[in-house]
């Protein structure tokens, strides 16, 4: 803004400038053309053309003499200005830097002022949903709603066997990140392909409390960034620790603790990555290629999620978040330059297809289906059977409120709905049963 003002004072004063000099300059015109002409006249033109010059001349020197003026209070006022302009500049300068370094200094994120220690007054960058959800049904029902704020637990003591249990490959293959940063990027998780659903279900964290998940790993002190990576075929945990044993230690501690299944009963099941493999690991699952369907487009959703809620978290910091945004780069990549997302490429999908080729007819015209569960899979499984004019389903649930929220998405199809105790026999109606 500086720069501009005086650019633009500089402009108003070579503009007046250059009008005062051609006003002077065609003043001195029109004095000599007069007095050319007077010379140049004749001695017998008459005594009336003389004095029709004379008047001329005077009305001339008038107006040269008004536009000398003129042009003498403008540049006068253009001085003045030019003097005055960087007076009044610094001022100003002075001024804002009084009083910027008289503010207090506040800090700028939620993440920021938690550590530093210290209440700040800015408001807050994040949205608390429950509360706000909460505020909705108080002004649906008139009522005041009071929601439990999630708590952190603190870290429990370590299984005698799970210190002095020490993790294979404590020396990373190919480039060791802890000599260049001191730090070390640990993937610790179970998966689909070698681990038992009841083993998943317990380790298996709702995307609601991935930021409490992230909170309690910090906690540990050889954890220093965490992010947690929970499906339905996948519960991993990224993080970053300037130890890997130890870091590989606090990260079975938490999920002990969390699911309450033992050091002995996890160990078998578990797979650990260190430095160069665990970002090879991130990159793979977000390309779907260590899906069941090579491929499928949930598990990239499903990562960005992970980025987008540990975002608002103290313990995702620089390394986990620059890991994640190039897992997403790498995937949406993959689907893009390559033919990998071609066919089904989801479990729902495929059982979908599957299922209509062992079908007499390849139709799904006049065939009864019974879907067990209301879940997120079903959802997508419904979409695929109606997509392929299968309109004759039957979903049956442990509760009503999903299983009609499931049927309400789809209008065009006849879903009936049945509870669990009438498995067996809705199972016994049906020619093609989706557990």
């Amino acid at each position: 803004m500086t720069l501009l003002g005086m650019a633009g004072w500089a402009a108003v004063y070579v503009a007046v400038q250059s009008i005062s000099s051609t006003s002077l300059f065609n003043a001195q015109q029109s004095v000599t053309r007069p007095v050319a002409a007077i010379q140049s006249t004749p001695r017998y033109q008459t005594t009336l053309r003389s004095f029709r010059n004379e008047e001329e001349l005077n009305k001339l020197n008038t107006m040269s003499v008004q536009t000398t003026a003129r042009s003498a209070v403008a540049a006068a006022v253009g001085e003045a200005m030019l003097t005055l302009s960087p007076i009044v500049l610094a001022f100003a300068g002075m001024w804002a830097a009084i009083q910027r370094f008289n503010r207090p200094q506040t800090p700028q994120f939620a993440f920021a002022a938690a550590s530093a220690g210290s209440a700040t007054t800015e408001k807050p960058w994040g949205i608390d949903i429950p509360t706000v959800l909460a505020a909705e049904t108080a002004v649906k029902t008139g009522e005041a709603v009071a929601t439990a704020a999630p708590t952190t637990r603190s870290p429990k003591p370590r299984d005698p066997k799970l210190e002095e249990w020490a993790p294979e490959k404590t020396k990373p293959d190919g480039k060791d990140y802890g000599e260049v940063s001191k730090q070390h990027i640990i993937t610790v998780g179970v998966s689909v392909h070698s681990t038992p659903v009841e083993i998943r279900e317990k380790l298996a964290v709702p995307k609601d409390n991935w930021p409490v998940a992230i909170n309690e790993l910090t906690e540990h002190p050889h954890i220093q960034e965490a992010a947690v990576l929970s499906t339905c075929n996948r519960m991993e945990v990224y993080t970053v620790a300037p130890d890997y044993v130890n870091g590989v230690r606090d990260v079975i501690n938490w999920m002990t603790a969390h699911s309450g299944v033992s050091f002995e009963e996890l160990r078998p099941y578990l797979f650990l990555k260190q430095d160069g493999e665990a970002v090879d690991h991130i990159l793979q699952v977000s390309a779907g290629l260590d899906s069941l369907i090579v491929g499928e487009g949930q598990i990239l959703a499903q990562v960005k999620s992970v980025h987008q809620v540990g975002s608002e978290a103290k313990g995702f910091g620089q390394y986990l978040s620059a890991l994640f945004n190039q897992a997403i780069t790498a995937g949406k990549r993959v689907r893009s330059e390559t033919n990998i997302a071609t066919g089904a490429v989801s479990v729902s999908s495929a059982a979908a297809e599957l299922a209509q080729l062992k079908l007499p007819t390849n139709k799904w015209a006049g065939v009864r289906v019974a879907i067990i569960g209301a879940g997120k899979m079903s959802k997508l499984l419904v979409k695929h059977l109606v997509s392929k004019d299968c309109l004759n389903m039957t979903i049956v649930n442990r509760s009503l409120p999903r299983a009609q929220e499931l049927a309400e998405e789809f209008p065009e199809a006849n879903i009936k709905i049945e509870l669990s105790d009438k498995m067996l026999d809705v199972v016994a109606d049906s020619d093609v049963v989706f557990v």
